[in-house]
């Protein structure tokens, strides 16, 4: 709400929906695809901070299928480069503040060979998914990305039935949990503690 808010300042003429705004204009899922027709941007801002992995509905079903190009929060940058297309979204933590990042939208707004840039993975229809991917591969070689046609229940059955060489691991909750911030799991409503996963 204060990186909004901040951003407002700005951009005093920021469309905000939702009950958190108190307006009259709550916004259920499934008319945000319509309601975004005309607009260029969306902040996918998620609910959580550096949460890994953690990208919702708003980041592919709401932004990205609705062609407006998506202003991220959230999760770090690389978890969005592992999966997103190449320089489809902007990323709220490359800005030095919500200032910075209003001034460039409003710069892309009027300037519309830049906005175009962040349609181009669209308009190239010569390369697969998995070429788009690849460039992110070669621009950021330190995260390794997930090519469309390597997940899923696919890849799941190309690990089963190539990979030979065993993996154990003794701790689920180790392995998923415990490298991962508190404020990311979610608690036991019963105990109001994180969730014990450990067998």
């Amino acid at each position: 709400m204060n990186y909004i808010n901040e951003m407002v300042k700005i951009v005093p003429k920021l469309k905000r929906y939702g009950k958190c705004f108190k307006n009259s204009h709550h916004v259920i899922p499934t008319m945000l695809r319509s309601l975004l027709q005309g607009y260029k941007f969306y902040l996918a801002f998620e609910n959580s901070l550096h949460c890994k992995d953690y990208i919702t509905e708003k980041f592919f079903e709401t932004a990205i299928l609705s062609n407006v190009v998506p202003v991220v929060w959230g999760t770090r940058k690389e978890d969005y480069l592992r999966i997103a297309p190449p320089h489809s979204f902007i990323h709220a933590e490359d800005f030095s503040s919500p200032a910075e990042l209003s001034k460039y939208l409003l710069y892309l707004d009027t300037n519309d060979s830049a906005y175009r840039e962040y349609f181009r993975w669209r308009e190239s229809p010569e390369k697969s998914w998995d070429d788009l991917q690849l460039e992110v591969k070669q621009s950021h070689p330190q995260i390794e990305t997930l090519y469309y046609r390597s997940t899923g229940y696919k890849e799941l059955c190309r690990k089963l039935i190539l990979d030979h060489e065993p993996k154990t691991i003794p701790s689920l909750q180790q392995f998923f949990f415990d490298t991962e911030d508190k404020h990311c799991l979610a608690a036991d409503d019963e105990f109001k503690n994180p969730v014990d996963y450990s067998y």
